[in-house]
């Protein structure tokens, strides 16, 4: 088990060490993508993704999300954010093109634009 944890911590050390000398040489933030395949409708998986405040049901690292802009979800929309180890986060909802993309950006010391990019699946 220790070394398991010790093999984490390296590879933690080595991914944050990749992503440092990248914004350094580039002088841009490194991107990190994944793929998903959900078996839901466009709608319903951007809808999901959309409204932060579903966060606090898969991500255990999530204290606080509590929207703050009146009316429904979309461009312009402000959560209030706290993860285990961020200090509390205005996000803002930059981009919003219902089903497809959504953009957020956290306003925090280390600034993060989760962008969401739905899109159907056709197997």
């Amino acid at each position: 088990m220790k070394t398991i944890l010790i093999a984490l911590l390296a590879l933690v050390v080595l991914v944050i060490l990749q992503l440092g000398v990248f914004y350094l040489i580039s002088g841009h933030p490194a991107p990190i993508k994944n793929q998903v395949i959900i078996n839901r409708s466009q709608e319903t998986v951007f809808d999901f993704i959309a409204d932060m405040t579903n966060e606090l049901k898969w991500n255990p690292d999530e204290q606080v999300m509590e929207k703050q802009s009146a009316g429904p979800v979309g461009l312009g929309t402000h959560f209030r954010a706290k993860w285990s180890l961020s200090p509390m986060l205005d996000v803002e909802i930059t981009r919003y093109d219902r089903p497809h993309d959504v953009t957020f950006v956290n306003g925090g010391p280390l600034e993060v634009k989760p962008k969401s990019c739905i899109r159907p699946n056709f197997l």
